[in-house]
């Protein structure tokens, strides 16, 4: 994606957080849930949830909070969104 396309990163609430949006491998999955919680509380008054979900989406990117959504979430989003293209 180029970088005009990107413009809407600078204006995210998790900029400088985004170690709450990726939890490692080696996190408890409690840890994980807290961390995920705590991410799409970030994201809920963000600005541009929405072009952040988009972009996770249209790059398939699965792991992660993107957009106030977890990975299983987007999963299901973008298993919903072949089915009406």
């Amino acid at each position: 994606m180029n970088n005009e396309k990107m413009q809407w990163v600078k204006m995210a609430s998790c900029k400088g957080q985004t170690e709450l949006f990726f939890p490692n491998e080696e996190e408890s999955r409690g840890k994980a849930g807290i961390m995920y919680r705590l991410a799409k509380a970030i994201c809920k008054d963000c600005p541009v949830a929405k072009e952040c979900l988009r972009y996770s989406l249209d790059e398939q990117i699965f792991f992660g909070v993107f957009g106030g959504k977890t990975p299983n979430e987007r999963k299901e989003l973008y298993r919903q969104s072949l089915y009406i293209r």
